[in-house]
């Protein structure tokens, strides 16, 4: 069923901006006696509340003067004042005492979030090809052998485990599909996609659903 015909029968659509997600208010910053890092105290407002046992590494996004990634690392937190301690592992901090952070799960990437949310984000549409792969093997310390294949730009890899009877003949394979950045579905030949400037890919389902009402409720999925 289209959108259309969802909105015909008075169904709401959901959908999620920044302003939704979980967040971090900066209280306190501090040099820590660790080389780079700086200790953060923040008041940290989760949904579902979060204990310091569920989450360690996490996504912060700062967009003081364009967007920043973080990954801290969660000391501790007090959840009757939600007042958490962070660690930032950086030379220099984007944000300042006040400023709020905007947060998500560490199995996204900071790209993830950019791409939906910036309107400038460079997507182009493309009806995608697919194109010779370079192939190559190793063998790892532990006597492991692998099979590595990579696109035409070098940029991309893959790594399949080899079996014993495998041969390390040099085979004549395509670079057969992409994955949709954020359902993971198969790109494939002659498939309609569209591509950003860092080649990444999205299906036209996930263009539709996330990328035109930037909607950010992958990043709770």
């Amino acid at each position: 069923m289209s959108r259309a015909g969802i909105c015909d029968q008075h169904f709401v659509i959901q959908t999620m901006s920044r302003n939704k997600l979980n967040r971090l208010t900066v209280l306190v910053i501090e040099r820590s006696d660790r080389g780079s890092a700086w200790r953060v105290t923040a008041e940290m407002l989760w949904d579902p509340p979060v204990s310091k046992d569920s989450v360690e590494w996490f996504w912060a996004i700062s967009w003081n003067k364009g967007y920043y990634d973080y990954v801290p690392c969660l000391l501790s937190y007090d959840s009757d004042t939600k007042c958490a301690n962070l660690s930032f592992n950086e030379e220099q901090l984007d944000f300042k005492v006040g400023d709020s952070l905007f947060c998500f799960r560490a199995y996204w990437q900071g790209y993830h979030f950019r791409m939906v949310d910036d309107p400038g984000w460079p997507w182009r549409q493309i009806t995608w090809r697919s194109s010779a792969a370079k192939e190559s093997f190793f063998t790892d310390a532990e006597g492991n052998r692998w099979r590595v294949l990579q696109d035409s730009t070098g940029q991309k890899s893959r790594l399949y485990p080899m079996r014993e009877q495998d041969s390390a003949e040099v085979l004549m394979i395509d670079w057969d599909h992409e994955h949709c950045e954020l359902c993971n579905t198969h790109i494939e030949n002659g498939f309609t996609a569209f591509q950003d400037e860092d080649s990444h890919f999205l299906c036209v389902a996930c263009y539709e659903k996330y990328v035109l009402p930037h909607d950010l409720t992958f990043l709770t999925e």
